[in-house]
């Protein structure tokens, strides 16, 4: 399951993971009105997606979408959590709506999605991993590029994203240590 996997790098990940031999369902936000010419482009280039309407930043949303996928498809192995957004103004004009829908969507979102997938993955799966973002803070002195890397079923998968596109994650990167804490002892791979 990748959220926000209909454009960049999210339908990158999505036709990589696919080319590996994962079965693949993304998300999209529940406005979104090219969902249907998405999943023709992608049929087109080969590929068979399955999109869902989700609003991360919901727990209800993703508890229902996480729900649907499971119903249709099995137990999520994998969660990629691609969907974020960086809503950008002059620092004069940004509101405390502007800050709060980036928190809940790049923040809470993450999080929602990861704690209903690994409550109905647990008992079903045990080969279930998250990818805690796609993207990681970008700039500084850090060398590495950014990107997750999740595996072993079927094959570990490694993307990168040029520093441009990526979004300021710091808390991805706290929920990231957090989650090594607790699923720790299942070998779950953050990186």
């Amino acid at each position: 399951l990748v959220t926000g996997g209909m454009g960049g790098l999210g339908e990158a990940i999505c036709m990589k993971m696919a080319d590996m031999g994962y079965d693949v369902a993304t998300t999209y936000s529940p406005g979104n009105s090219k969902v249907t010419a998405w999943i023709a482009e992608m049929k087109e280039k080969g590929y068979t997606f399955r999109a869902y309407p989700c609003d991360v930043a919901s727990f209800e949303s993703a508890q229902e979408c996480i729900g649907k996928v499971i119903s249709d498809m099995g137990p999520v192995d994998v969660l990629v959590n691609n969907a974020g957004i960086m809503l950008l103004s002059p620092v004069a004009e940004t509101t405390d709506e502007l800050v709060d829908r980036q928190i809940a969507v790049n923040l809470k979102g993450v999080l929602n999605g990861m704690r209903e997938a690994a409550k109905r993955s647990d008992a079903a799966s045990a080969s279930f991993r998250v990818c805690v973002g796609s993207s990681r803070i970008c700039g500084g002195r850090s060398k590495r590029p950014a990107g997750c890397c999740i595996g072993p079923a079927p094959a570990p998968i490694r993307t990168t994203c040029p520093p441009r596109r990526c979004r300021a994650t710091a808390a991805r990167t706290c929920s990231t240590r957090a989650a090594r804490g607790r699923r720790g002892p299942r070998r779950l791979k953050l990186k």
